[in-house]
């Protein structure tokens, strides 16, 4: 079965279209690693074997089972043996998880500077909205880059040009693929809850 195929199937489509999001873009190459929760995991499981995704055995969190997939058995193991490390640091785990993302350096480096990590319960000292970011950016500036409605994951900045040309990608792939996930993520990331350091507004 093709991975087209796959992403055709009845249980493709039972999966909520935004962890397809994430899925697909892993599937296709473009996110090296991801992670995403559902409720019921047997679909999910289905697609990750046909995809032929290796992923960690899912924890139940949150009242949903939470997933860890990657591209390839190597990016999967790289990015365990990091997490594994017992002199591991808060700010070297968010780092290894940004990589495992496939997020750029200068988003990585915004993300887990020390004025945002402030002790083990991770909190950043004032959180918005990056749909208020950008419906802030858009009242200054007119309109802001509408591939940042296909972004995974905050960028540093709206005008930073590696989140903009990997988010051109994410949307490209998606609707090539998936134009029901990359609605659902549009609509999100316009409305919802993917949280930004202030000092970006």
């Amino acid at each position: 079965m093709s991975r087209k195929d796959v992403y055709r199937s009845d249980e493709w489509n039972r999966i909520d279209p935004l962890e397809r999001a994430d899925i697909l873009l892993v599937s296709e190459g473009v996110k090296p690693g991801a992670t995403f929760g559902v409720k019921y995991r047997t679909n999910t499981e289905k697609v990750l074997e046909k995809l032929k995704l290796p992923y960690l055995p899912p924890r139940w969190h949150k009242s949903r089972y939470s997933y860890h997939i990657a591209m390839s058995d190597k990016t999967l193991e790289s990015y365990l043996g990091k997490l594994m490390d017992k002199n591991l640091t808060l700010q070297q785990a968010h780092r290894a998880h940004g990589q495992f993302y496939g997020y750029p350096d200068c988003c990585i480096d915004a993300y887990v500077t020390p004025q945002i990590i402030t002790n083990r319960n991770y909190r950043p000292r004032k959180n918005v909205f990056f749909s208020h970011v950008l419906k802030e950016y858009e009242k200054t500036n007119g309109s802001y880059p509408e591939a940042l409605d296909y972004r995974i994951g905050v960028p540093c900045s709206v005008e930073c040009p590696e989140a903009l040309k990997q988010s051109e990608c994410y949307r490209d792939v998606l609707l090539e693929h998936d134009k029901e996930a990359a609605e659902e993520l549009k609509l999100f990331n316009k409305n919802g809850s993917r949280i930004i350091k202030a000092k970006y507004l």
